[in-house]
């Protein structure tokens, strides 16, 4: 699945700086939490332009959009497995 780099998207910038300095750190786990539609799937995918600019391979950002079919069955961390 090759992923569109949105470019409608306002840019958050307080939110994507302090987010950058871990963007290659693979030994921490980000999480981004909010209350219900306030933007954490934006900033997502803001991030994931930011890495495929940088030079990240389409191939390794993988992006999951649980509110559409084919994923909208999926409830645990399980069932991601590939």
């Amino acid at each position: 699945m090759e992923y569109e780099i949105r470019k409608d998207l306002y840019k958050r910038e307080k939110y994507l700086k302090k987010i950058r300095g871990f963007y290659h750190e693979s030994e921490i786990i980000k999480v981004l939490t909010g209350v219900r539609r306030c933007g954490k799937s934006s900033v997502m995918n803001l991030i994931a332009g930011e890495l495929i600019e940088s030079g990240v391979k389409q191939e390794n950002i993988l992006y999951f959009n649980l509110d559409k079919k084919p994923y909208d069955t999926i409830s645990t961390a399980d069932a991601l497995i590939l």
